[in-house]
C-alpha cells in the first residue's frame, strides 16, 4: 500500500481580468484542492493594458475624447471586478484556500518572477495577455515556458478532469525530471493510470539505455503503467497519438533550456500539442 504524505503547496493562475478563462482557474482549483495546496489568483492587470484601442477614443471629430476614454475605463473596470468575483466562486464551489494578487507592471515579467517562489503555474494555451490577434501558442505563453523556474500546467479553454497520465518518454534527463517533478508535487495522481509513450524514429533511435532503471523507478511510484512505442516522425505520431485520447489524459513532458523539448520532443512538437491537443499539458523545463 503506498502512503501519501501531503505537503503545503503553492499553486498559481495566471489571469487576464479582461479576458477571464473560466477554464483556468477551474483546472487550478482541482489540482489544488487534490494536491491540498493554496491557490493564488494572478491577475495581471498592466496598467498599459486595455480592451479598447487608441482609435476607439476618437469621437466624431477624429479627436481623442476624455468623455471616452472614461466610460471605456470604467467599462474595464468592471469587467476587472467581475473575473475576481467569477474566481471566488470557482474557488469557494471547490473548498479551496485561496489568494488574490494584482501585479500592474509588465505581466511576462511579474509572473516569471512569481514562477521563481511557487511550485506550479497553470496557464491558459490561448491566453494572450495582450490586445491583439496571435497564433497559439502566442508570445506571452512563449516568453513564459522559454523561462520559467517551475514546471507549468498548460491547458484548454474547456474543462474536462483528467483520469489518465499520459508520459512522454524519450531517455533524455529533461523526461526523466519531468516525470520526477510530477510524481514529487502531484503525487496524489500517482494511482491514476500511466501510460509511457516513446516513438522509434530507426533502430537505435533514441537512446532508452536506462529503460529498465527507469521501468524500476516507475514501479515505485504508479501502480498502473504501461508502454507504448510508436513508430515513425515523433511529432506527427505524437501528436496523432495525443489526438485520439478523447481530452482525459494529462500529458506529462519535459523541456531543455529556452523551451526546446528534449530530443525528438522539439519545440515544434511542443507547439503542435498545445496547437492541435485539448488536454492539459504538464511541462517541466530542465
Amino acid at each position: 500500500m503506498r502512503i501519501i504524505i501531503y505537503i503545503m503547496k503553492r499553486i498559481i493562475v495566471a489571469i487576464d481580468g479582461l479576458n477571464f478563462s473560466a477554464s483556468t482557474v477551474k483546472y487550478g482549483a482541482f489540482l489544488a484542492a487534490s494536491a491540498k495546496a493554496d491557490l493564488t489568483g494572478i491577475f495581471l492587470d498592466d496598467i498599459n493594458y486595455h480592451s479598447y484601442r487608441v482609435y476607439d477614443l476618437l469621437n466624431e471629430e477624429e479627436r481623442v475624447s476624455k468623455n471616452i476614454l472614461k466610460r471605456l475605463s470604467k467599462k474595464d473596470e468592471q469587467t476587472r471586478k467581475k473575473a475576481i468575483q467569477e474566481f471566488e466562486k470557482i474557488c469557494n464551489r471547490a473548498k479551496i484556500k485561496y489568494k488574490i494578487r494584482h501585479d500592474r507592471n509588465v505581466e511576462l515579467e511579474e509572473l516569471l518572477t512569481e514562477s521563481i517562489y511557487t511550485d506550479l503555474i497553470v496557464l491558459d494555451r490561448k491566453e494572450p495577455f495582450w490586445k491583439r490577434e496571435e497564433k497559439i501558442p502566442g508570445s506571452f505563453l512563449k516568453g513564459v515556458l522559454n523561462n520559467m523556474e517551475c514546471p507549468a500546467v498548460v491547458v484548454p479553454s474547456t474543462y474536462k478532469a483528467f483520469n489518465k497520465l499520459v508520459f512522454l518518454y524519450d531517455g533524455s534527463p529533461p523526461s526523466v525530471q519531468a516525470i520526477k517533478t510530477f510524481s514529487y508535487l502531484m503525487d496524489i495522481f500517482c494511482e491514476l493510470p500511466l501510460e509511457i509513450v516513446t516513438v522509434k524514429q530507426s533502430e537505435n533511435y533514441p537512446d532508452l539505455s536506462g529503460k529498465y532503471l527507469m521501468g524500476a523507478w516507475i514501479k515505485k511510484y504508479f501502480s498502473h503503467a504501461t508502454y507504448t512505442v510508436l513508430q515513425g516522425d515523433s511529432e506527427s505520431a505524437i501528436v496523432q497519438y495525443a489526438e485520439t485520447q478523447k481530452n482525459n489524459a494529462l500529458f506529462i513532458l519535459g523541456a531543455r533550456r529556452r523551451g526546446i523539448i528534449s530530443h525528438w520532443l522539439r519545440e515544434s512538437m511542443a507547439e503542435a500539442l498545445i496547437q492541435r491537443v485539448e488536454a492539459p499539458l504538464f511541462i517541466v523545463r530542465y
